[in-house]
């Protein structure tokens, strides 16, 4: 016989397993045995002699649970749900923020407004097919059958965030679509606020609340993933809008701020992560332990050699843009840094 159990942990993820084992009847003893052939039956002489039955019961319906194990939801999907999510918020995050402290208005071009807009329907979508996925681990059925018990897993942790990520996504939206209503300075500032809350909600889901030390976890996790969000956000509309958008002027005022900021970020991400290491791992000492403890360790000396290249990149920002020289091979080596720059961040 196989008994199958199921848990959902706070952080939404489902985990399940079986126990396998067998029933033997107990066997007769000699004693028992013996005193039963001894015994005298009184009514044998009487008692008519019944007939043995040789029918075979039918052995009674088993769940199926190989089919119960196939209605739940595959673990690729609920992995591109998550992901799908978290680039979303770190692209509204990334304009967002990139507006505020680097290129003021570029948020309000109609390219990255509309970016803004579709990635804030994307998350407010994939959430409550995420809420739907939790549901359905809850009660051990397909997601689109819980569509009923959703309040279940609102329950959770991990429920409750991605609710109240849907009303922020709302929040974010309705400030966006008021463009002539509500001030730029005030709609991008709000839009930036409202973007480090939807990243807080996957902080307060994940393993930054589940795991040891939630109260550094979690707020070391919502800091990790806005300073990657608006590094990688920044090099991304530098390579693709500032570099063929602007004069040499404009350019290098937002290269200078971006230089700064990008140095900030990544000095962040370093921080947070080695902070995170150490939270998950145990302790320093069992970094090298392990083959996952080694994988972090190199993350952590590539995204310093990040530091390294991003003052690189700073140097040169203060030289190349003079009053009276040709900027254009400068440039051009330019995004070649930023290429590689945003290559290694996705990396990450």
């Amino acid at each position: 016989m196989t008994v199958r159990w199921r848990l959902v942990s706070p952080d939404g993820h489902a985990i399940t397993g079986r126990v396998s084992f067998t029933v033997t009847p107990a066997e007769t003893t000699a004693t028992t045995a013996t005193a039963l052939a001894t015994e005298p039956d009184s009514t044998s002489a009487t008692a008519p002699t019944p007939t043995p039955d040789t029918t075979t019961p039918a052995p009674a319906a088993l769940p199926d649970i190989e089919a119960d194990e196939a209605a739940g939801t595959p673990g690729p999907i609920t992995w591109l749900l998550r992901y799908a999510s978290y680039l979303a918020i770190a692209a509204v995050i990334g304009i967002a923020l990139t507006d505020r402290l680097i290129w003021r208005g570029v948020g309000s071009r109609p390219t990255f407004r509309r970016i803004t807009s579709n990635a804030l329907a994307l998350v407010a979508l994939l959430s409550f097919a995420q809420l739907a996925v939790l549901a359905g681990d809850i009660d051990g059925r397909s997601a689109w059958r819980s569509l009923g018990s959703l309040d279940a897993a609102t329950t959770t942790d991990a429920g409750f965030a991605l609710v109240i990520r849907i009303v922020l996504c709302g929040v974010a939206w309705a400030l966006l679509s008021q463009m002539h209503i509500i001030h730029d300075e005030i709609r991008w500032t709000a839009l930036s606020l409202t973007g480090i809350a939807l990243m807080a909600t996957w902080a307060w889901a994940g393993h930054a609340k589940s795991q040891r030390w939630p109260w550094l976890g979690v707020p070391v996790d919502i800091a990790h993933h806005i300073a990657a969000a608006l590094w990688i956000g920044a090099l991304a509309i530098v390579a693709t809008t500032a570099l063929t958008a602007l004069d040499t002027g404009e350019l290098g005022s937002v290269m200078r701020r971006m230089s700064t900021v990008a140095a900030g970020a990544v000095a962040v991400i370093v921080a947070t992560g080695a902070i995170q290491t150490v939270r998950l791992v145990g302790s320093p000492t069992q970094l090298l332990d392990d083959a996952h403890g080694r994988y972090l360790v190199a993350r952590v000396v590539l995204l310093v050699a990040m530091l390294g290249l991003a003052n690189h990149h700073r140097t040169r920002v203060a030289t190349m843009f003079h009053a009276d020289g040709d900027a254009g091979p400068s440039i051009s080596k330019l995004r070649q840094t930023v290429v590689i720059e945003f290559a290694i961040g996705i990396r990450q």
